[in-house]
């Protein structure tokens, strides 16, 4: 445990760094540092090996360099400062702004879990000493927090399992059953959903934005090019 400053205040305590599955919300890792570590540290720590795309907050800027991250695609937040000074008269400005929303719209589920140990939880301070026990009792708490995660889903799949076993067959058993956990009623499906879209229209945004500046590159080094070149000789 060490303390740190935020702003104007100074902390003593630790600080937990969660992993967290865009589509179900669920907790896959948990790691405890003190306060003053940063987040970017423990990037590679958080990941299970087996994602494609991840997402962080400002405090992972540089993660894509740190050789214990590498893998996923990353899509970091923008500093606060720098997407203040965006001028909305600007189309990649604005582009650039739709594509932090919604980075922000994917990134909401890893609060998720925050607010169940700490408001539902009342988990809002250390109860021991030392590193080891608090993180011994943040996977406990995170653990159950899955379990409130993921209730809905649960009794979702729980409730509708006689209606899917009257709809098919034994022929059709392993597809009808993969369409009917897709169906357009079930809240997960719905997540699922708005997750890879959110993704899809991330990449979109950002492939856009680089194809729109190398096509500025582009009109610059023409305009650059010495004027001699289109003389013929006589």
């Amino acid at each position: 445990m060490h303390q740190t400053k935020k702003g104007n205040a100074w902390h003593f305590g630790m600080k937990a760094h969660i992993g967290v599955d865009a589509q179900s919300g669920l907790v896959h890792s948990v790691v405890a540092t003190a306060a003053n570590v940063n987040d970017v540290t423990q990037a590679g720590a958080l990941l299970h090996g087996e994602e494609t795309v991840a997402f962080g907050d400002a405090g992972y800027r540089g993660v894509d360099k740190r050789a214990e991250a590498q893998g996923p695609k990353w899509h970091v937040a923008m500093q606060p400062g720098k997407r203040r000074q965006l001028d909305p008269a600007r189309k990649w400005a604005r582009l650039l702004e739709k594509a932090e929303q919604l980075k922000a719209s994917i990134r909401t589920k890893v609060e998720h879990p925050f607010h169940v140990i700490k408001n539902l939880f009342r988990h809002r301070k250390t109860r021991y000493k030392g590193l080891a026990k608090n993180e011994a009792q943040l996977f406990s708490l995170f653990g159950l927090a899955n379990l409130i995660t993921a209730k809905r889903s649960l009794l979702a799949a729980h409730t509708r399992g006689a209606t899917w076993s009257r709809k098919v067959t034994s022929t059709e058993a392993p597809s009808a059953l993969h369409s009917g956990c897709a169906d357009r009623t079930t809240p997960a499906s719905r997540c699922h959903r708005v997750a890879f879209e959110s993704i899809r229209a991330v990449v979109l945004i950002e492939q856009r934005i680089s194809s729109a500046c190398c096509q500025q590159r582009d009109r610059q080094s023409a305009r650059c090019r010495s004027p001699d070149s289109s003389h013929h000789s006589v």
